[in-house]
C-alpha cells in the first residue's frame, strides 16, 4: 500500500511557486505534488479548498461574502435585480427622495436616533429624556407610584381581614364614608396621572387601572354629589393594582441598573423578574378571587388560607385540608387549574434557568490570598492546577473565572477533593463588579489564558485587555500570562509570559533529545509524587529498577538560596563541582545586581547573587550540603581556625579531588583518567554525539582525514595532544612550533601512524579481527587513531601494575572493541553513499477544514509570519544540539524564494520543502523517501502551524502519527527481508527515530504511548499522565503540560527564568522580524546539550559528570537508559532519570542530558 507513488521525476509545472528563481539550484529542493501533472485529486482529500473561490458580482449565484451583503440591503432594493440596471434605479430612487422625502419608502438607518429609540414627539418623547438622561427623577416618581399601589393593596387586605359573616357586594363594609374609602378614592384620582406613560403597560395593566379607577371614583360620586352614603359600603376589587403595582417594580429595577454599576447578580434578577412577579401577581389575584367567592357564599375564609389553598392546588399536590365549598367555588378551582398549568412549565424553566444563573455568579467567599484563573481551562488544567495548588499552598483556594465552562469542568465543584476550595465564577465581562466578586484585591496571583479554545481571531487580544483590566484595578497582585503567540510580549515585560509559539522550541529539540520532555514536565508538577528511594537503587542491582528510578525522578524540585560567604568570588564551577557530590544540581545563578538568570561557570559569585538548585524533595540535602561545605561547621569543625582555613583552602584549590572522594565511584579507574581523556581529544564533539557518525569516513583522500595524533609514550600521563575535529570534517593537525615539515610530510606521518597501529590491534588477542564484511586490515583507523592508541597504552599500564585488576582491563578491551565496531559501521555507511550528518521531517497539519467567513490582511499576514517563524525557530534549536542538520518541509502552504535563500544562507543547508498533504500516504510516504529513507531519519515531527480552531483535536495529529508509524515499520520490514537472515550488520536497525506530535490536550498521550504489559502502572498512568511520560519516551508534547510552572513560578521567580534560559527565548526575534530570522547568527538556541556513554565508557555517573564540567564545560543533568528487555516496548524504548547520585552506575548504552555552561552572552536570562 505503500508503494503508490505519483510522478515525481517531473518538475513542478507552476513556475510562479519560487517567482524568478525557477532556474536556480533552490527548485530542486522543492516539489508541488499538488501541481498539475501530479496528483488531481487531491480536492477530494481537502475540501476547504473549494470554498475559497468567490464568484463575482455578476454571477446568479452569490458568494458567501455577497450573500452576507445582501441580507443586510435596504427594503427598497428588490431581491433578484443585480447588475447596471439596479445600480441606475437606486440612483433614481435616492435623488427623487432627495427632492420629494414623502414618496418612496424610509429606510429604518434614515430615522433620527434618539438615545438607541426612534425619534418621538410630545409625551412619550419627554418621557424617554427623562428616563434616560434623569433615572434619579425616574426612579423617585416609581417609587413613588410603586407606594401609592401598595398602599391600595394593603388597604384592601385590612377591609377584608376585618369583614363580617354574611357581607355582599353591596355591604362588604359597615362603616359609610370611612377613612379606607376616602383613601383609596383620593389615591384612585392622584393615580389617573400615569396613563401619560401608560403605553409603558402592558394592556392587561391599562384595563385594570382604567376599570377600578372609574369605579372608585363613581362610587365617590354617588355617594358626595347624590347623597347615597350606602355607595360607599360597596365592594371594590382594589387586589387588582397588583399589577400596576408588578410594572413599577420592574420600573425600579431598571433605574437601579442605570445608577448603579455592572452587577452579575443584578443582571440575572432583572432577566427573571419579569417571569416571576408574573407568577406571584397571578397566584395573589387568584388567591383573592378565590376568597371573596368563598366570603360571598357564607364561608369565612383568610387571605393566608387562600393563598395557601391556590398554591397546592396549582402545584398539583392538593392536601384537602382547605376545599372549595358549593358548585360556584369548584367550577372557580378548576378554571384556576387550567389557568396554571397551561403557564407553569414556563415558569419551572424560569426559576430553574434562575437558580442555575446565581449559582453561576456566586461571589467568592473562600479565604483571602486565593489564586484566580480567568480565561478557559479543560478539565485536566484544572486538575492539574488545583493539585499543584493544593500541594504547594496548603492553605490557598482557587477561583476559576470565565463566560462559560465546560460540564466537566463545573463537576469539580462537586468533588470531595476539590470542591472545598475551588470556585467557579460566570463572568461574562471582566468590569469593576465582577473584579468585585472576585475580590481581586485580596488575590496572592493571577493566571490569565486565552477566554476561547483554538480560535485566531483573538491572536491574544483578549489576554492583552484582561491583564490591563486586572493592572488597573489590583496594580500589586502578581500576574501570569499564558498567551498563543508572542506579538504582545513586549507590552507586557512587567509580568510572567509563557507563549505558546515558544514552546515549540521543545518540541524541536526532543527530537534528538526526546528526555527533555518528562524532565521539564516532572520539574512542574510535583503534586502525585512521593515515596523514598531503596537502599539497593544506585548499586549493580537498582540498574533494572526503572520503577524507582522514575519515581525518584518525579521527587526533583526546584530550591534557591542565596550565596554563602564561603563561595564569595570564586567561580560557579567550584560551587557546580562541591554541591554535585551531596546530589545537589546547580543549574542557574540570579545576579543580584542586575537579575539576570547566569549558567556560567566561570562567573565569579557574589553575596548578593541567588543560586538555583534541583534537589530530592523530602530530603535535607541542600541543608547538609551547605552546613557540610561551610568552614565554620562542616566536617573540620573540631579542628582548630588555623587547621580548619587550611584545609578549606585545599578543598576548594582542588574541587574535582574533592569531589571525586565524596562521591566514593573512582574505584579502580587511575586518578589521572579525566586529565588524560581531555588530552587525547575524546572529549571532541565526535565521540560525545551518541546517535550520529562519530569518525568521518575517508572517501579517498588521505587528507580529508578529520584527526591527526602523533604517536604517544607507553605511559597514559605522557600523551601527545591531538586536534579537535572543524565543523566542515577538515583535518587539524597539532605538531610542535618547532618542528618545519616540508609539504606531503603530513601524509606520510599519518600513514606510518595508522599502520603502526594496525599491527598492534592485530597483535592482541582480545581484538575482533573482522566486524561484518570488512576486516581490521581494510579498516581506516585515522579518525580514531589518537583515542585507540591512548587505550592501548592504558591497558598496557594497567596491566603493568603489581596487582592488575581485571575488571579494569576488560573494561578498556570492550571499550576498544566498541570504537573498533562503530568505526565499522561508519566505513559501511560512507561507502554506500549516505550523506552525513542528520536529517530530520517537518510535517505540518492542516486540522482545520473550516475557513473564517471574512479573513483580514492582518490574520493572513500574521499566519503566514508565524508559521515561517517558528520554522526557523525549531531549526536552530535542532542545529544547536547537532550542527549538520537537515530539515525537510512537508506543508500545504508554499515558500517565497526569498525564504528559501535566507534558509540556504543561514543553516547552510537549503530546504526540503515538499507542497502536500500529510493525510495522503503516498505524500508522507515520498517525504520519507526524499529525507534519507526511513533508516537515515533521525526524527519526524507532526505540528500545526494554523492560527485557527483545530477540528476534532488532537485525533486527525495521531492518525497522522499513526500512519507515519506503520510507513516506518513497513520499510524496516523490507529492509530487513532484502538483508536476509544471514546478512551483514545494519545501521538503519540501531537508529532511535524519535517521531514528534503536537497535541493540544496531554490525555491524548495515552493515544501515542505504546501500552504497557504492568497493568498496575497502566492504571497509574490514566490516573495521572505523568506516568505515561515513562513509556513516551518524549514522542507527544503539549503546552498545558507545562501551565502548572506558573504555580511554582509564583514561589520561586527563578523557575520561569530557568524555563527562558535554558530554551534560550529571550534570544529569539520578533514574529514581524524576518531580518532576526535569518541574520546568519550561528549561536546556539538551546543549552540542552547530549553526550553518549558508548565510546566513552564511564563507571559511574560522577566520572561523566566530573568529565563533561572540566573539559566540555557542561552540567550533567539526567540520564536516558533505555527500559529492560523484559519490559517488551517497541523500538528503543527509554525513560529519564534526573539528576542522580554521584556513585550511580552507567551502561554503555546510557544518554547523559547536560546544560551548556560555557562562556557566552547566550547563557545570560534578563529579569
Amino acid at each position: 500500500m505503500y508503494t503508490l507513488y505519483p510522478r515525481f521525476d517531473a518538475q513542478p509545472s507552476d513556475p510562479a511557486l519560487l517567482g524568478e528563481a525557477a532556474g536556480n539550484e533552490l527548485l530542486k529542493e522543492v516539489t508541488d505534488l499538488t501541481s498539475k501533472g501530479h496528483r488531481m485529486d487531491v480536492g477530494e482529500y481537502i475540501p476547504f479548498r473549494r470554498s475559497l473561490r468567490f464568484n463575482t458580482p455578476q454571477s446568479r449565484r452569490p458568494a458567501r461574502r455577497r450573500r452576507g451583503l445582501q441580507d443586510t440591503a435596504p427594503e427598497y432594493e428588490s431581491e433578484g435585480s443585480s447588475g447596471f440596471c439596479s445600480d441606475v434605479l437606486a440612483t433614481f430612487a435616492s435623488q427623487l427622495r432627495c427632492l420629494f422625502p414623502c414618496c418612496g419608502p424610509r429606510r429604518v438607518e434614515d430615522e433620527k436616533l434618539w438615545f438607541g429609540f426612534a425619534m418621538t414627539r410630545g409625551v412619550r418623547n419627554i418621557y424617554l429624556r427623562v428616563v434616560r438622561q434623569h433615572p434619579i427623577v425616574s426612579m423617585i416618581v416609581w417609587s413613588v407610584l410603586f407606594l401609592c399601589e401598595t398602599t391600595m393593596v394593603a388597604i384592601y387586605l385590612w377591609q377584608v381581614s376585618g369583614v363580617a359573616e354574611g357581607a355582599t357586594w353591596n355591604s362588604f363594609t359597615e362603616e359609610e364614608l370611612g377613612l379606607c374609602f376616602c383613601i383609596s378614592s383620593a389615591l384612585s384620582i392622584l393615580l389617573l396621572s400615569q396613563l401619560i406613560f401608560a403605553y409603558s403597560f402592558t394592556p392587561f395593566t391599562i384595563v385594570v387601572v382604567l376599570v377600578t379607577t372609574i369605579y372608585q371614583i363613581v362610587l365617590l360620586f354617588m355617594a358626595l354629589v347624590f347623597g347615597l352614603t350606602w355607595a360607599s359600603r360597596m365592594y371594590v376589587p382594589m387586589f387588582l393594582r397588583c399589577w400596576p403595582m408588578r410594572q413599577y417594580f420592574l420600573f425600579l429595577l431598571d433605574s437601579v441598573a442605570m445608577l448603579s454599576s455592572s452587577s452579575d447578580r443584578l443582571d440575572v434578577v432583572r432577566l427573571a423578574a419579569p417571569s416571576l412577579s408574573l407568577f406571584l401577581t397571578m397566584v395573589f389575584t387568584t388567591a383573592c378571587i378565590f376568597q371573596i367567592q368563598q366570603i360571598f357564599s357564607g364561608t369565612m375564609i383568610g387571605t393566608i388560607d387562600s393563598l395557601y389553598f391556590v398554591m397546592a392546588t396549582v402545584s398539583t399536590t392538593g392536601f384537602g385540608d382547605v376545599l372549595p365549598q358549593g358548585n360556584i367555588g369548584r367550577m372557580l378551582t378548576i378554571g384556576i387549574i387550567f389557568v396554571f398549568l397551561a403557564k407553569m412549565p414556563s415558569w419551572i424553566v424560569v426559576v430553574v434557568g434562575m437558580v442555575k444563573m446565581l449559582r453561576d455568579f456566586p461571589k467568592y467567599g473562600g479565604p483571602p490570598h486565593h489564586f484566580i484563573v480567568y480565561g478557559h481551562v479543560s478539565q485536566e488544567d484544572a486538575v492539574s492546577i488545583l493539585d499543584e495548588v493544593f500541594k504547594l499552598y496548603p492553605t490557598r483556594s482557587v477561583c476559576f473565572c470565565n463566560a462559560s465552562f465546560p460540564r466537566d469542568v463545573l463537576s469539580l465543584g462537586g468533588h470531595p477533593n476539590y470542591r472545598m476550595r475551588s470556585t467557579f465564577m460566570v463572568v461574562k465581562v471582566l468590569n469593576k463588579a465582577s473584579l468585585h466578586r472576585m475580590r481581586v484585591s485580596e488575590a496572592d496571583a493571577v493566571i490569565i489564558s486565552p477566554t476561547s479554545d483554538g480560535t485566531a481571531k483573538a491572536r491574544d487580544d483578549d489576554v492583552f485587555l484582561s491583564s490591563v483590566t486586572f493592572q488597573r484595578h489590583a496594580p500589586f497582585v502578581q500576574q501570569y500570562l499564558q498567551l498563543r503567540f508572542g506579538t504582545h510580549i513586549k507590552l507586557l515585560e512587567e509580568r510572567e509570559t509563557m507563549v505558546d509559539q515558544n514552546m515549540r522550541s521543545i518540541m524541536a529539540s526532543a527530537l534528538i533529545l526526546p528526555g527533555i520532555v518528562p524532565f521539564l514536565v516532572n520539574l512542574v508538577r510535583t503534586a502525585s509524587s512521593g515515596g523514598s528511594s531503596p537502599a539497593s537503587l544506585w548499586s549493580e542491582e537498582g540498574m533494572d529498577n526503572w520503577k524507582d528510578l522514575y519515581e525518584y525522578s518525579r521527587r526533583a524540585t526546584f530550591r534557591t538560596f542565596t550565596v554563602p560567604p564561603y563561595f564569595e568570588r570564586r567561580p560557579l564551577r567550584d560551587a557546580v563541582y562541591l554541591l554535585k557530590t551531596f546530589n545537589v544540581l546547580v543549574v542557574g545563578v540570579e545576579e543580584g545586581r542586575n537579575r539576570m538568570m547566569i549558567l556560567d561557570l566561570d562567573y565569579k559569585l557574589a553575596l548578593s547573587d541567588t543560586i538555583l538548585v534541583l534537589h530530592e524533595s523530602g530530603s535535607d540535602s541542600v541543608d547538609l550540603a551547605l552546613r557540610a561545605l561551610d568552614p565554620t561547621e562542616g566536617s573540620c569543625g573540631s579542628m582548630t581556625g588555623c587547621d580548619r582555613s587550611e584545609q578549606w583552602e585545599a578543598r576548594m584549590a582542588s574541587p574535582a579531588a574533592d569531589a571525586s572522594a565524596q562521591s566514593g565511584s573512582r574505584g579502580d579507574v587511575p586518578d589521572a583518567e579525566v586529565e588524560e581523556l581531555g588530552a587525547v581529544g575524546i572529549d571532541s564533539a565526535s565521540l560525545i554525539y551518541p546517535f550520529n557518525p562519530s569518525f568521518e569516513v575517508p572517501t579517498g583522500s588521505n587528507e580529508e582525514v578529520p584527526c591527526l595524533g602523533t604517536e604517544c609514550d607507553n605511559s597514559p600521563g605522557k600523551t601527545s595532544p591531538v586536534a579537535m575535529q572543524g565543523h566542515k570534517g577538515k583535518a587539524n593537525v597539532s605538531l610542535p612550533n618547532s618542528v618545519a615539515l616540508p609539504k606531503g610530510t603530513i601524509t606520510s606521518v599519518l600513514d606510518m601512524q595508522v599502520e603502526r597501529l594496525r599491527r598492534r590491534l592485530l597483535g592482541e588477542d582480545f581484538v575482533v579481527k573482522c566486524f561484518g564484511d570488512v576486516s581490521l586490515s581494510r579498516l581506516p583507523l585515522g579518525g580514531s587513531l589518537a583515542v585507540l592508541t591512548h587505550l592501548l597504552n592504558w591497558r598496557q599500564a594497567v596491566r603493568s601494575r603489581s596487582e592488575p585488576v581485571e575488571s579494569s582491563v576488560e573494561r578498556i578491551e570492550r571499550q576498544i572493541n566498541d570504537i573498533l565496531r562503530h568505526v565499522s559501521n561508519e566505513y559501511q555507511c560512507g561507502r554506500s553513499g549516505k550523506a552525513p550528518g542528520e536529517n530530520f521531517l517537518f510535517i505540518d497539519h492542516v486540522s482545520s477544514f473550516k475557513q473564517p467567513l471574512l479573513e483580514s490582511m492582518y490574520d493572513h499576514y500574521l499566519n503566514d509570519h508565524a508559521s515561517r517563524f517558528e520554522l526557523v525557530q525549531m531549526m536552530r534549536c535542532i542545529r544547536g544540539i547537532h550542527s549538520r542538520s537537515r530539515v525537510t518541509l512537508l506543508s500545504w502552504q508554499s515558500l517565497s524564494d526569498s525564504f528559501l535563500r535566507q534558509w540556504d544562507s543561514s543553516f547552510e543547508f537549503p530546504l526540503r520543502h515538499i507542497r502536500g498533504s500529510s493525510t495522503m500516504e503516498s505524500h508522507l510516504n515520498y517525504a520519507i523517501k526524499e529525507s534519507g529513507g526511513a533508516a537515515n531519519l533521525r526524527g519526524i515531527l507532526i505540528y500545526c502551524s494554523q492560527l485557527s480552531h483545530w477540528d476534532f483535536k488532537d485525533v486527525p495529529l495521531v492518525a497522522v502519527e499513526n500512519n507515519i508509524r506503520a510507513i516506518l515499520d513497513c520499510h524496516a520490514t523490507s529492509e530487513k527481508q532484502q538483508q536476509g537472515v544471514g546478512g551483514g550488520s545494519s545501521r538503519g536497525a540501531e537508529v532511535e527515530q524519535q517521531v514528534m506530535v503536537e497535541l493540544k490536550s496531554f490525555k491524548s498521550c495515552i493515544s501515542v504511548t505504546p501500552h504497557h504489559a504492568d497493568t498496575e502502572w497502566r492504571q497509574r498512568g490514566e490516573v495521572h499522565f505523568q506516568y505515561s511520560l515513562a513509556f513516551m519516551m518524549g514522542r507527544c508534547f503539549s503546552a498545558n503540560m507545562l501551565q502548572t510552572i506558573f504555580i511554582h513560578a509564583h514561589r520561586n521567580r527563578c523557575i520561569m527564568k530557568f524555563l527562558n534560559n535554558v530554551l534560550c527565548l529571550h534570544r529569539q526575534g520578533s514574529v514581524f522580524d524576518t531580518g532576526g530570522w535569518n541574520s546568519g547568527d550561528k549561536s546556539d538556541t538551546t543549552l540542552f546539550k547530549v553526550c553518549g556513554n558508548q565510546l566513552l565508557h564511564f563507571q559511574t555517573f560522577g566520572d561523566l559528570f566530573v568529565f563533561l564540567l572540566k573539559h566540555r564545560s557542561w552540567v550533567a543533568i539526567g540520564v536516558f537508559r533505555r527500559f529492560p528487555t523484559s519490559e517488551g516496548l517497541p523500538g528503543v524504548p527509554r525513560y529519564f532519570i534526573t539528576n542522580p547520585p554521584m556513585k550511580m552506575p552507567l551502561r554503555v548504552d546510557d544518554v547523559v542530558y547536560a546544560l551548556s555552561g560555557v562562556t557566552g552572552a547566550h547563557n545570560r536570562m534578563g529579569c
